[in-house]
């Protein structure tokens, strides 16, 4: 059995949802440990995070730069 790196606790196959930025991702396949909660995902599913991440902060950006550009034309 797989074991935490933070606490050697085991880990198990569970359905999580991810947190990020507020957008929240239901049922993502990880490996959680049974002592501390620590949350651990393969390759694929890291890279597909990571990809979302990066996305929701680009369209926040753009947003803000929208925002932005717009108050300064009213001004």
């Amino acid at each position: 059995m797989k074991r935490c790196y933070m606490c050697r606790g085991n880990l198990q196959k569970r359905l999580v949802d991810v947190n990020i930025e507020g957008v929240i991702i239901k049922d993502v396949l990880a490996e959680v440990c049974e002592r501390c909660g620590e949350q651990y995902f393969d390759t694929n599913t890291s890279t597909f995070l990571q990809n979302v991440a990066r996305y929701v902060t680009e369209q926040r950006r753009a947003v803000i730069s929208t925002t932005t550009k717009l108050s300064e034309s009213t001004a």
